[in-house]
């Protein structure tokens, strides 16, 4: 799959919310020896419906989208990544 998915599926989200500021609300890391670091994060984004729509029409709300995020790395790069959020 690669970096590129990833990495437009953060672009979208953060574009309808140009002023959305991320705060981590908890983390957690598993290093047992197989298959490596998994890590956890539960997350919230904090900011203003202002920027290009992506589920109706731009109206200044102010909105807050939780979410987590589960990865794991291995040999120093990160294996599949998956991303919930409430959208």
């Amino acid at each position: 799959m690669g970096i590129a998915p990833c990495q437009n599926e953060l672009i979208d989200l953060l574009a309808a919310v140009p002023d959305g500021q991320v705060a981590v609300r908890d983390f957690s890391a598993h290093h047992p020896p197989d298959p490596g670091l998994r890590m956890a994060v539960i997350w919230l984004l904090r900011g203003t419906c202002s920027g290009v729509p992506a589920h109706g029409p731009v109206n200044g709300a102010p909105v807050a989208v939780p979410g987590s995020s589960h990865s794991g790395v291995r040999r120093g790069k990160v294996i599949p990544e998956w991303r919930m959020y409430d959208e």
